[in-house]
């Protein structure tokens, strides 16, 4: 399967400007200031006729931190019932343990609300203190697509090496593990300027993950960024 391209879009606007452009697929959030959070219950259904791609939606009460208490992931459970309601083709989250792995339970918990849509464990995996034992971990609680740039601080440039032996860890346990491959997704500072020289290293091994954004804010500077079409086109020219 040819490489896809995952645009993160933190408005309304933003997935119509996505979408036109031909990402392969969409990730719906907002707060592009606090990483990403859960959007506005509502805002995607009166787009969707407009939205060929699959949506996956940020389930993510708060920034800050990936450590959540019980109310906070009660809270996560009812936006993800909701949303799944809505119709969204996936969701997007990350829960780790105070020991910076990945809390099984706190993701369960979450899951539960729709277990039949797939679930991307977004960046907190890049601090996870042991990353090898957190992939299988990953796997075998059924999650779908894992986001990393490969290590804590940086882009994907920068941990390029770490991406690849994830690369070579999930293709030697490939059909091993009970709920078999775990997809991964490369993320972090993504452009025209270096998704090349990734992809050179990487190949269609894994997926590709960019806000597409090359600096014009939309309106103010308080508003959300927006994906920039040709940088979209031209991204996925180089994937080929």
């Amino acid at each position: 399967m040819p490489a896809r391209l995952e645009i993160a879009c933190f408005s309304p606007e933003a997935l119509l400007v996505a979408a036109k452009a031909g990402a392969h697929r969409l990730e719906y959030c907002t707060s592009y200031a606090e990483g990403g959070i859960t959007p506005v219950l509502g805002t995607l259904l009166p787009l969707r006729k407009h939205i060929p791609c699959p949506v996956r939606v940020m389930i993510r009460c708060r920034g800050g931190g990936f450590v959540y208490t019980p109310g906070e992931l009660m809270e996560m459970r009812q936006q993800l019932r909701r949303w799944a309601d809505e119709g969204v083709d996936g969701w997007v989250g990350g829960c780790l343990s105070p020991d910076a792995m990945p809390d099984a339970d706190a993701l369960l918990s979450i899951a539960q609300a729709a277990p039949s849509l797939p679930f991307t464990f977004h960046r907190a995996f890049d601090l996870c203190t042991d990353p090898n034992s957190a992939l299988q971990q990953l796997q075998l609680l059924g999650c779908s697509c894992l986001l990393s740039s490969g290590t804590p601080i940086g882009g994907a440039v920068d941990g390029v090496n770490n991406l690849m032996s994830y690369v070579e860890q999930l293709k030697s346990e490939e059909g091993i593990l009970e709920r078999g491959r775990l997809q991964l997704m490369v993320g972090g500072g993504i452009r025209r300027e270096n998704i090349r020289v990734l992809f050179d290293q990487l190949g269609d091994a894994v997926d590709y993950h960019s806000a597409a954004w090359v600096g014009n804010r939309s309106r103010s500077p308080l508003a959300e960024p927006l994906p920039d079409s040709d940088e979209i086109q031209i991204m996925k020219y180089l994937l080929k």
